[in-house]
């Protein structure tokens, strides 16, 4: 399939434009979001005990009136976009999911798909079309480097179905000469499975796979009411923090070289706060940002000097990006400028483009260039390490040389005519039926499920 060049090109412009406004720290953006996460539903085929979604069966599309509505607005989106992100619950059990993924690819013709799975599902067909449309990315969640800890954990999956499946994938790239999907995979650190990180480790190198993610487990009520005894899989105590802590250690110092990215989140802030220097983690550059395609960089020295474990604070860190990048959608229609942030809109009540620039997303923007990530609604438990914090800015030359870059590129994406499409659809499209907005839960932090 052919692109329009206007559309390649609106693409590139806007990538452009939202990396020159993110180093001018504009609150109002005029590019659009480069990467957007759609939650598509809470349906699953596991019963994972850690699982952090409220299962009450809220679909996205459920509602075919605006369904359509939002499949539309999502499709206006696709030609800006580096990465669409579909979730569940599991996605390959979502009604609706084939359907986007069919518009995606009538859309553009770059490799923008994205899924979270949990792998069990990933038969020949489907791992035929992940391959020849292709999809971007498939990160698939294994919390453990065991079968046992693996199974007692992922209730209902097979361990070894997994492993053939990602065999099957990797195989069928190699046969097809396919770099894509790149297949990542996402951990999620528990008190029964972080002693196993380095059995994962070696098994993930020898399944080819390039960049692995870890994040603490969070619990509330949305898994406690399901499973009361989940705290004790909380990594709390100083003995397991500081086993951990020197695992982690080992893997920074000896594994890293085997992947392109390991990815932490929620570690910085769990050492930090047990008085372990956690800057040897470089959470700034090698955290869950989405469609970062960069490869990890150790810790500099001058990062080592500026923490506490000298007595001197670090003042200055690097802008968290994801606020200028990325929206996310739940499945209860909610909408945050992070994954791991409050909500900022509802998408039944206004559309994407009118919360990408609405009061608290400006605001939020404005409080976390302070360093106020905390009250921007920011999570606690993975990013109070930021707290107090704030970014430097360019110096005068650069400010100067961006400015102009900036005015050059908004006069430029304001020439396209679908740039100012988006805006002018009727708004009362987005405005769900009551039985919708009835059934909305909006919950603390929705969006704090992993992206990855």
């Amino acid at each position: 399939m052919g692109v329009r060049p206007e559309v390649a090109d609106l693409y590139a412009t806007n990538a452009r434009l939202n990396g020159v406004e993110f180093a001018l720290q504009r609150l109002y953006l005029y590019s659009m979001p480069r990467q957007v996460t759609i939650m598509l539903g809470n349906q699953c085929n596991l019963n994972c005990r850690h699982c952090l979604q409220v299962k009450n069966g809220d679909l996205l599309l459920q509602n075919p009136e605006v369904g359509r509505a939002l499949k539309r607005e999502f499709t206006g989106l696709y030609p800006y976009l580096c990465t669409v992100r579909f979730l569940g619950g599991e996605v390959f059990v979502l009604p609706g999911f084939l359907e986007l993924i069919d518009e995606v690819e009538a859309t553009v013709d770059r490799p923008i798909i994205s899924i979270n799975t949990n792998g069990t599902l990933i038969d020949e067909e489907w791992a035929q079309r992940m391959v020849r449309i292709p999809f971007q990315n498939v990160t698939i969640s294994i919390d453990g480097g065991t079968q046992g800890t693996y199974e007692k954990l992922r209730r209902g999956a097979h361990f070894e179905v997994v492993i053939d499946n990602i065999r099957r994938i990797q195989s069928l790239k190699r046969r097809l000469g396919s770099t894509f999907p790149r297949l990542d995979v996402f951990y999620v650190l528990m008190r029964s499975n972080y002693r196993e990180i380095p059995q994962f480790l070696e098994l993930m190198h020898d399944l080819d796979i390039e960049e692995v993610a870890f994040q603490t487990m969070l619990i509330d009520n949305r898994n406690l009411s399901r499973e009361p005894t989940l705290t004790d899989e909380v990594i709390a105590s100083t003995e397991d923090v500081k086993e951990l802590y020197d695992i982690i250690q080992a893997i920074v110092a000896r594994e890293s070289r085997k992947f392109r990215r390991i990815s932490w989140s929620g570690l910085h802030s769990l050492f930090e706060q047990h008085g372990l220097p956690a800057s040897f983690l470089n959470e700034e550059d090698c955290s869950l940002y989405p469609g970062q395609d960069a490869p990890c960089k150790d810790a500099t020295p001058a990062n080592e000097g500026a923490t506490a474990e000298n007595g001197v604070p670090q003042r200055n860190i690097k802008l968290c990006p994801n606020p200028w990048s990325m929206l996310q959608v739940a499945e209860n229609g909610d909408v945050s400028i992070c994954f791991l942030s409050e909500p900022v809109g509802n998408i039944y009540e206004m559309p994407l483009v009118t919360i990408w620039n609405s009061p608290k997303a400006i605001a939020k923007r404005s409080e976390i260039i302070a360093g106020r990530y905390l009250s921007s609604g920011c999570s606690k438990l993975y990013c109070s390490w930021r707290e107090g914090k704030s970014s430097a800015i360019a110096d005068t030359a650069s400010w100067r040389q961006l400015l102009t870059a900036f005015k050059d590129m908004v006069e430029r994406i304001r020439s396209y005519p679908m740039a100012s499409s988006l805006s002018e659809i009727p708004g009362d499209l987005w405005i769900g039926s009551t039985s919708c907005r009835g059934r909305r839960a909006r919950s603390p932090a929705s969006g704090l499920l992993n992206f990855r």
